[in-house]
C-alpha cells in the first residue's frame, strides 16, 4: 500500500507541467497622483498544471494591476501587484498561479493642470526681400496635465512645422503640436490656425 501511494504521488507529479506567461501591467491612477520614471510594462506569471489545462490557458485570461489611486502624497512607494483571473481559469483544477514580482517600487508625483502658450516652429526662409513680422496662433494656449515637476518645467508647447519657404504674401495654415513627454497630456492637440504676416525689407543699393 505504501509503495502504491508513493507511485501514485510520483505519477501525479510527472503529469504536472509549468510555463511562464508575460502579462501586460496596467497602472490605475485615477486619484491625486500619477507615476513618474520607468515602470515595468509587464509582469511574469508562472502557471503549473497538467497538459490538458495548459492548452486551455491564454495570456488574455490574466490581468495584472498596480493601483495607486488611493495615494495622496508624492514620494516613492513599494506596492503590491494584483492578478485577476478570468472566470474560465477559476473553474480549472489543478491550477497553480505564481507571480514572479509580487511588489513593484515606483515614484509618484502630484497631478496638476495648467495653460501654456503655443510657440510657432518655423521651417524654411521667406522670399528674398521679405521678412516675418508676426506669427499668431489661434487658439494661442493649450491645457496640459501631468506630474507637477514636469508640468512646472514646461513654459511653451511648440507647434508642428510651419513651412514658410519662398513666401511672398501673408498666409494661414493649420498645424498641430509636437509630442512631449509621454507623461504629459495635452487636452487639445489641434488643429490650430497659424497666421503668418510678412513685411517687405527696406533695401539700399550703392
Amino acid at each position: 500500500l505504501i509503495i502504491a501511494i508513493i507511485l501514485y504521488i510520483f505519477y501525479q507529479a510527472s503529469q504536472i507541467d509549468k510555463k511562464t506567461i508575460v502579462v501586460p501591467l496596467k497602472i490605475v491612477e485615477d486619484g491625486l497622483v500619477m507615476h513618474v520614471g520607468s515602470v515595468p510594462n509587464s509582469v511574469a506569471v508562472t502557471i503549473r498544471s497538467n497538459d490538458t489545462i495548459m492548452n486551455m490557458v491564454n495570456p488574455s485570461d490574466f490581468e495584472s494591476i498596480l493601483d495607486i489611486s488611493y495615494i495622496t502624497e508624492p514620494g516613492t512607494y513599494t506596492l503590491p501587484v494584483h492578478i485577476n483571473l478570468s472566470s474560465k481559469l477559476m473553474e480549472l483544477d489543478p491550477l497553480e498561479v505564481i507571480l514572479k514580482d509580487e511588489e513593484i517600487t515606483l515614484k509618484v508625483d502630484r497631478r496638476i493642470t495648467k495653460y501654456v502658450p503655443l510657440q510657432p516652429s518655423v521651417v524654411g526662409e521667406v522670399a528674398h526681400g521679405y521678412s516675418i513680422s508676426q506669427i499668431s496662433i489661434n487658439p494661442s494656449t493649450v491645457e496640459i496635465s501631468g506630474p507637477e515637476t514636469l508640468v512646472n518645467s514646461i513654459d511653451v508647447i511648440p507647434t508642428g512645422r510651419i513651412m514658410v519657404s519662398n513666401a511672398e504674401t501673408n498666409f494661414s495654415v493649420e498645424t498641430g503640436v509636437q509630442e512631449q513627454n509621454k507623461l504629459i497630456s495635452i487636452k487639445d492637440s489641434g488643429p490650430f490656425t497659424a497666421t503668418v504676416s510678412l513685411t517687405t525689407q527696406i533695401m539700399e543699393k550703392v
